[in-house]
């Protein structure tokens, strides 16, 4: 690959790695943090980029603490059966011990991950640090932090989450990132522009989240520009995360808590 390709390539990749997630505004003061034994939430997570879509359930629960002090956080993938009745995946998810740094918010998330069971096909095994920031169930619950410039209140906003009728805080969080790389004769220059908004309710377990969207938009140029080396279209990537459901009632989906029942 010729150098300026190389450097392109390089600088394309650099866009926000933070993808929306139950832990995006995790460090954020302005969402309450609701963690207690037996809470669980349900969503659905929505992807849009160049044209294409995916789509999940999954459960996010708390299983309180384990004989060490961990708290166990399960999260599990659900499939609806009939219009509006989910049910766990058997024998799928995953099972994070976290210590007390979840409670104080403080450093990274990753950091206060003390092990990840993954559960697939209903064989268990425990993932290194390696290769649980390369599994997609595992990374699509907590890439990562997002760290704002502007943060703005906005009016309450009415979500309706089953049977329940809550008013919620709606928060809008923007970033903007410009990274650069010199090429012979020019330089590339890549903007990138990300925004979180969430409407947030205390009676919602973990962040209080009862919707959340991610926009990150990125677009590059050349300085002078090039025929050479055409630039890229600009790329929008949105995600979507909706409670359907959440309660204080839940139970080990994936087996005993190690320590406590085994």
């Amino acid at each position: 690959m010729p150098p300026a390709a190389a450097v392109l390539a390089l600088i394309l990749t650099c866009t926000p790695a933070v993808a929306l997630d139950f832990f995006t505004l995790w460090q954020r003061p302005e969402l309450p943090f609701n963690l207690a034994e037996g809470q669980w939430a349900d969503y659905r997570r929505q992807a849009l980029s160049e044209g294409r879509r995916t789509d999940d359930l999954v459960r996010i629960q708390c299983l309180g603490r384990d004989a060490e002090g961990h708290w166990i956080l399960e999260v599990v993938p659900l499939v609806e059966t009939a219009p509006g009745r989910l049910e766990l995946v058997p024998g799928e998810g995953l099972r994070l011990q976290l210590t007390d740094a979840v409670e104080s918010r403080s450093g990274g998330i990753v950091d206060a991950v003390a092990e990840v069971r993954l559960w697939r096909d209903g064989e268990v095994r425990v993932l290194d640090r390696r290769e649980w920031r390369r599994d997609p169930l595992v990374t699509a619950s907590f890439s990562g932090e997002f760290a704002p410039d502007v943060v703005e209140e906005r009016d309450p906003t009415v979500r309706v989450i089953g049977a329940r009728e809550l008013s919620c805080r709606q928060l809008v969080f923007a970033a903007a990132d410009t990274q650069t790389a010199e090429l012979p004769g020019s330089r590339m220059v890549q903007m990138a522009t990300q925004e979180v908004s969430a409407a947030v309710h205390p009676d919602i377990p973990l962040l209080g989240l009862a919707y959340a969207s991610e926009r990150i938009r990125a677009e590059s140029r050349l300085e002078p520009p090039s025929d050479r080396l055409p630039t890229p279209p600009p790329s929008v990537r949105v995600e979507i995360l909706e409670c359907l459901g959440f309660g204080s009632d839940a139970q080990p989906a994936l087996g005993p808590v190690r320590g406590a029942d085994d």
